[in-house]
């Protein structure tokens, strides 16, 4: 058995979901709709402990439970506790992230309760978003890298020929693995560096306004030298400095050069750089002294 199998429907025409969330508003479906879904939960939970071996009666620990319901469903379960921090703190079940399953998510309230998160999209515009692959928590206004499982181009999660995409989750693919490769160009930052028109259409949701794109001169993200072809990046520009600024102000490094991303000195590919502003690892060998 899948959790797909809730979406079959009976004689009426009715998934077992049409027919449950009439639980959740007695004003719309009326009381006696709301009773006789209850009953239909009830005799599911029943069956469903009696196929697994669970106990009807709580306390359940839920460790042991949500491993048992994912291997029974043939999905994944994830219980969020909270995302403030940089590295999200959940737990999945099967542990390493799987898109390939349908996709489950709940969230403790309390050390005793966890609710279902019925709308993940609605869920993360008020939590930290969460990407599953690196752990990391990151805010809605930026744009992550997964350095796992991001595509170069456009910054999406990269799909296989196995990943499933269901439309209520807000998670972006990129299909360029999957799908026959173009070369194709973005007629605004004018990089031809994008494989598929999905990798392009995700890029352009990063690079082009969403107000007066016909005016639009320069990326939100950056230009190409026409000279160097280094990427002249307008993210963290200095304040006061317009992109016009920025590809005036830029110099094409020397042939076999490169740049350090500290304190911007050029240096020869072939030499080590000693950086005079990033922060040097303390020493493993020798304790770390205190003078008074």
């Amino acid at each position: 058995m899948t959790i797909l199998d809730s979406a079959k429907k009976d004689i009426n025409n009715f998934t077992i979901y049409d027919r449950l969330v009439r639980l959740n508003d007695k004003a719309k479906f009326g009381k006696i709709q709301q009773k006789i879904a209850g009953k239909e939960l009830n005799q599911l939970l029943v069956d469903l402990c009696e196929n697994l071996n669970l106990p009807i009666q709580g306390p359940h620990m839920y460790q042991q439970v949500l491993d048992t319901l994912s291997l029974h469903f043939k999905c994944q379960i994830h219980l969020i506790t909270g995302t403030q921090e940089r590295s999200a703190d959940y737990q999945s079940f099967p542990e390493t992230y799987n898109d390939s399953l349908p996709q489950i998510f709940l969230f403790k309230i309390c050390d005793n309760h966890v609710v279902h998160i019925q709308d993940l999209k609605k869920f993360f515009r008020s939590n930290r978003l969460i990407c599953f692959y690196c752990h990391e928590a990151f805010s809605a206004r930026h744009v992550h890298k997964c350095p796992k499982k991001s595509c170069n181009q456009c910054s999406m999660t990269l799909a296989t020929s196995a990943t499933k995409q269901f439309g209520h989750l807000p998670f972006q693919y990129c299909d360029k693995n999957v799908v026959e490769n173009n070369t194709l160009q973005c007629n605004v930052c004018q990089q031809n560096i994008f494989k598929t028109q999905l990798c392009l259409k995700n890029h352009s949701a990063q690079c082009v306004r969403k107000k007066n794109q016909e005016n639009q001169k320069y990326s939100k993200l950056g230009q190409p030298c026409q000279k160097c072809f280094k990427f002249i990046s307008f993210r963290n520009r200095p304040a006061g400095k317009t992109p016009e600024d920025m590809i005036q102000s830029h110099k094409c490094l020397p042939p076999n050069s490169r740049t350090c991303k500290y304190c911007r000195e050029n240096f020869p590919s072939s030499l080590n750089h000693s950086c005079k502003v990033r922060k040097k690892e303390f020493t493993k060998i020798w304790p770390n002294l205190v003078f008074f």
